[in-house]
């Protein structure tokens, strides 16, 4: 079947497989591969342990279709979680090794995916909230892209049927992404209470509104459109960098010396494999340095790296400006862990997620877990003392990288609070 094909290698090894049966074997490496078909069910694994399920229609270089994940929705700090599903519309492009598409999600938010197709069909990239681009991932196809020079240029294709998929996404074999299982492909209905409804477009520009609706066939498209043209022109992007071997040694040394400056920065670089990604997340501290939100110069250094810099590049940028913008909250929360040791106690369980989930994710943890611990731990100690979960502290709690880092700062803030409800 055409499209993108399932198969078991992983990335550096960083997505542990849970299950593997019943997948097909790897595609035969591609030599410069001119048209790929993306097309069919498939799922970009991200690094913030999020599965984002598409299903693609392609029209030679053209790409629409929708696109959905599962989220979980927090109703306070002791109540279960809710498990739902958001989905929205596709639409981009596939040009050469040039995947670029828009996901327009349903809950307001718009999220970019950029990335490369290798010699074998890997498609490698990263992605961003165009309206939070400090919220980024890391991602990789689970199966890979078929290259069509040799069948000629696929004319639109559609998606198999469920039945006959080549997806994870089965009833009979759930998906897996990072020993977390991911909600059935389809239908998208919520499990358990539904989070409030959003107004699909809240956020969006013009232009974004009406290629969302191009998308759907909307018979407001062709308004929308006439709109967006009559907008000025947007702001110039940064020119491509250009990465040359000055550059890139001023840059890694610079990096290794800012890492060595924070123990959580050395814990995070030493549990990445030495080679191309422990030399992208040397790039990205340096680039990162005292900075407190990502954008698009960032984005254009780490669109210009190898795909293996491309990782450990995104892991420094996301733990160098989440660190940053509270700074002041993690030294606190750290210095309180050494001085208690049943803080630290909590604390280091952390460490056991490295041989579930990933390598980075305890230092991810970590981070999350000192910045509540400053924010709600014993002034006596140095800390804040917040006695609840107040709209200040989840603004820095949801300002945080979703996954590993918010799980650290819910901990923290739960063993904080019960501690002063027993006092």
């Amino acid at each position: 079947m055409p499209g993108i094909r399932k198969s078991l290698d992983s990335v550096a090894g960083w997505v542990v497989v849970l299950s593997c049966l019943g997948l097909p074997s790897l595609a035969a490496a591609q030599a410069g591969c001119g048209h790929w078909n993306v097309s069919n069910q498939w799922a970009a694994i991200q690094s913030n342990d999020t599965a984002v399920h598409f299903s693609l229609q392609q029209d030679g270089t053209v790409l629409k279709g929708s696109a959905y994940y599962g989220a979980t929705h927090k109703g306070d700090m002791f109540s279960g979680d809710d498990y739902y599903v958001i989905d929205g519309s596709v639409d981009g492009t596939i040009k050469g090794d040039d995947f670029d598409v828009t996901v327009y999600w349903n809950n307001g938010t718009t999220g970019a995916y950029t990335g490369k197709v290798g010699p074998q069909g890997r498609i490698e990239g990263s992605t961003y909230d165009k309206q939070h681009p400090q919220t980024m991932a890391m991602w990789h196809s689970d199966g890979t892209a078929e290259c069509m020079d040799n069948a000629g240029v696929p004319a639109t294709t559609a998606p198999a049927p469920a039945a006959s998929s080549l997806g994870l996404a089965t009833a009979a074999r759930p998906a897996m992404a990072l020993g977390r299982v991911v909600p059935p492909a389809k239908p998208p209905v919520a499990l358990g209470r539904v989070a409030p409804s959003a107004n699909p477009n809240a956020g969006l520009s013009i232009c974004e509104v009406a290629r969302s609706a191009r998308a759907r066939n909307s018979p407001a498209a062709a308004s929308l459109e006439r709109q967006c043209a009559a907008q000025p022109a947007p702001p110039a992007q940064p020119a491509a960098p250009q990465l040359d071997g000055a550059w890139r040694s001023d840059k890694s040394a610079r990096g290794q010396v800012l890492a060595s400056q924070d123990p959580l920065a050395t814990e995070l670089r030493n549990a990445i494999p030495d080679g191309k990604a422990r030399n992208g997340f040397d790039y990205g501290m340096a680039v990162a340095e005292g900075d407190t939100a990502n954008g698009p110069g960032k984005q254009a250094i780490q669109n210009a790296l190898d795909p293996d810099e491309q990782f450990g590049f995104g892991l420094a940028v996301q733990f160098s400006i989440d660190r940053n913008a509270n700074a002041e909250l993690a030294a606190k929360g750290a210095a309180i862990a050494q001085a208690d040791p049943d803080v630290a106690a909590v604390r280091d369980a952390a460490n056991a997620l490295a041989q579930v989930a990933a390598p980075d994710a305890p230092a991810f943890y970590k981070l999350g877990f000192d910045i509540a611990t400053g924010l709600f731990g014993d002034p006596a100690l140095g800390g804040v003392g917040n006695a609840a979960m107040d709209p200040g502290s989840l603004k820095i709690r949801n300002s945080l990288a979703p996954g590993h880092e918010q799980s650290g700062f819910d901990d923290a803030a739960r063993f904080q609070l019960a501690r002063k409800d027993r006092r």
